[in-house]
C-alpha cells in the first residue's frame, strides 16, 4: 500500500454518492487503483467500483436519510485528526 488517505481534511457526507466520491478520492490520493484498493481490504475490485459510485447498501442509505431527518453529515476524518482533538 502507498501513499496516506489521511492527508486530506475533513469532508461531509450527505448522499451516497458523496460517500463513494470521497473514497475514490482518498484512494487516488493514496496513489492506489481500485485493484490495489480492493486486494488490500479483502474485497473484489467490483465491488469497490459499485461502492464509489455511490451504490450503497440499503443500510447505508437508511443510515443517512436518519442523519439528514436529525439535520446531521457523516463526516470523513482524518484519523490524526482524531487524535488531535
Amino acid at each position: 500500500m502507498t501513499g496516506n488517505p489521511g492527508n486530506r481534511g475533513v469532508r461531509r457526507v450527505a448522499t451516497p454518492e458523496q460517500l463513494g466520491q470521497a473514497l475514490a478520492d482518498l484512494r487516488r490520493a493514496a496513489g492506489m487503483n481500485q485493484q490495489e484498493l480492493a486486494e488490500w481490504a479483502g474485497v473484489s475490485r467490483q465491488y469497490l467500483s459499485v461502492l464509489e459510485t455511490g451504490d450503497v447498501s440499503l443500510q447505508v442509505r437508511r443510515l443517512l436519510d436518519l442523519l439528514a431527518v436529525l439535520g446531521h453529515d457523516l463526516a470523513v476524518v482524518p484519523r490524526a485528526g482524531l487524535e488531535e482533538g
